[in-house]
């Protein structure tokens, strides 16, 4: 296996991220079996086989090395911005309870034994949920890669796919690599190496900040479970205590570009409306 990544290792989203580890679709269970039939119960499971496989994978269950990234099971809050989506966060807790989860309903009176915040109208707490330190999870991950055999090579971007003999031939700007397969898996990040891909892939920007080591009171205040939190918004918020105590929120403002500096300024007061 060779691995190429046209920027350093862990560049970009892979490391900087959030650190939530939610097995979650869009849709719920049963939106999944109305629009899907068989197959949505088979993507809800997978969805939480993938949990269940990031969990063990991180404790080391399959004989390798645990991987040391800050990951403790620590449950998630959906919370519900206006009055009118608390039906559906109720409707919600119930399907998956009904599944054999462990979710349950909210409602605004009880909010405060879950955050510090007035803003919202109720919610759901998802026990199956955990966080991590990203980068550290990244790092663990690439080092699992390499100790296999893997070749991984940054700094080394694609520019071209192509086929001959029955074989890929994968263009980069280090010279040709073949294979007889090839994944493609850059995301966002997308570009005319595949022009296929790109014309199908429309990168929306998302911006995180992050305060400075809160005060251990102010913490319990803040998120007295220390739960992943997240909003019912279409631009949702998501946000929570990192592993050294400090408020990380994150979010974007619309599906247009935006400069550091506005997004920066947005979650700020964002946050603040939040937790003033």
């Amino acid at each position: 296996v060779v691995v190429l990544d046209r920027e350093p290792l862990g560049w970009g989203a892979s490391s900087r991220n959030g650190g939530m580890v939610i097995p979650e679709l869009k849709a719920s269970p049963a939106e999944l079996e109305r629009h899907y039939g068989p197959i949505g119960p088979r993507m809800y499971a997978e969805a939480n086989e993938a949990f269940d496989f990031v969990e063990a994978t991180i404790a080391g269950d399959d004989g390798r090395c645990a991987i040391e990234c800050d990951y403790e099971r620590s449950g998630q809050l959906y919370l519900a911005h206006t009055p009118s989506h608390v039906a559906e966060l109720r409707q919600q807790a119930a399907e998956h309870a009904a599944l054999g989860e462990q979710a349950r309903f909210v409602s605004k009176a009880r909010l405060s034994d879950e955050i510090g915040s007035k803003a919202f109208f109720g919610g759901v707490v998802f026990e199956r949920t955990g966080g991590l330190h990203p980068a550290r999870f990244h790092a663990g991950l690439a080092s699992r890669a390499m100790a296999a055999g893997a070749q991984v090579v940054d700094r080394t971007g694609v520019t071209g796919l192509s086929r001959r003999r029955g074989r890929h031939r994968v263009a980069t700007t280090r010279g040709i690599v073949e294979a007889a397969d090839v994944i493609v898996a850059t995301n966002a990040y997308a570009d005319a190496a595949i022009p296929a891909l790109q014309r199908k892939v429309l990168p929306v920007g998302s911006y995180i900040i992050a305060t400075e080591v809160l005060d251990p009171a102010v913490a319990r205040r803040v998120s007295p479970t220390g739960r992943m939190m997240v909003d019912t918004k279409n631009f949702l918020f998501y946000w929570r205590l990192t592993p050294d105590g400090r408020m990380a929120f994150g979010g974007r403002r619309s599906l247009d570009p935006v400069d550091v500096p506005e997004a920066r300024d947005f979650l700020y007061d964002s946050m603040m409306a939040i937790h003033p």
